[in-house]
């Protein structure tokens, strides 16, 4: 799991130097394996979390790029931006985490809830559909900056 991860953030650092068709293949790439452990049937759960966590490591590494490229007041900007994204992402987990306990009470979906793991599954894709979207958006704007740049 750990090199999986070293790997994410790897390969984020090198995406801030690349196109935005260069990000895109990364983020299939995600999306791919993420489907294949879908398709083996097994640990479906385990399959979404990670996935989840993969576009958690990519949209933090992004914004980090991001940051790092701008000046003092694009930075401003930005970090009100990104606030407002999280504000956003915070109340739709929540609509996912409220739909998961309507439908299973005494579970909690972060851990492996018995009987509940398809719930949690869907809860941790949808999540991770959310965060791939802002994924996607940051790389364009990295795109953006990078193509200023030259």
């Amino acid at each position: 799991m750990a090199s999986k991860l070293i790997i994410v953030l790897a390969s984020c650092c090198y995406l801030s130097f690349v196109t935005l068709g260069q990000t895109r293949k990364v983020v299939d790439s995600v999306d791919v394996k993420y489907q294949e452990c879908l398709d083996n049937g097994r640990h479906t759960f385990g399959c979404a979390k990670k996935y989840y966590s993969q576009m958690d490591s990519l949209v933090n590494c992004f914004y980090h790029s991001i940051y790092n490229s701008l000046d003092t007041t694009k930075k401003l900007d930005f970090r009100k931006d990104e606030i407002d994204w999280l504000n956003k992402r915070d109340k739709y987990f929540k609509k996912t985490y409220l739909s998961f306990k309507k439908d299973n009470p005494y579970q909690e979906p972060f851990t492996k809830p018995k009987g509940a793991e398809y719930d949690a599954m869907l809860m941790f894709d949808k999540n991770a559909k959310y965060v791939r979207d802002r994924v996607i958006t940051l790389a364009r704007q990295l795109d953006k900056i990078n193509k200023s740049r030259t």
